[in-house]
């Protein structure tokens, strides 16, 4: 349980910088019938345009590549 706490509080960090122009991400769709992901969409536009469900409330992270940080999960 330790282990996903450390992972989750991991993904929430955010950059501090200003916004970039532009946000990019990918999304699918997961289909329960064929046990897989179909749908796949490779998605950009102005980071002005964000909607509400593509920003974290308590964060302000978003689902833009650019919003992401690589984390190292170790155990130690």
């Amino acid at each position: 349980m330790r282990y996903f706490l450390v992972l989750l509080v991991g993904l929430c960090i955010c950059p501090s910088s200003a916004a970039p122009k532009m946000c990019h991400y990918s999304s699918y769709q997961w289909n329960t019938f064929v046990k897989k992901a179909v749908n796949y969409r490779q998605i950009s536009h102005p980071y002005t345009q964000l909607k509400s469900y593509e920003v974290d409330k308590l964060t302000g992270c978003s689902v833009c590549r650019e919003d992401q940080q690589w984390i190292q999960v170790g155990i130690t």
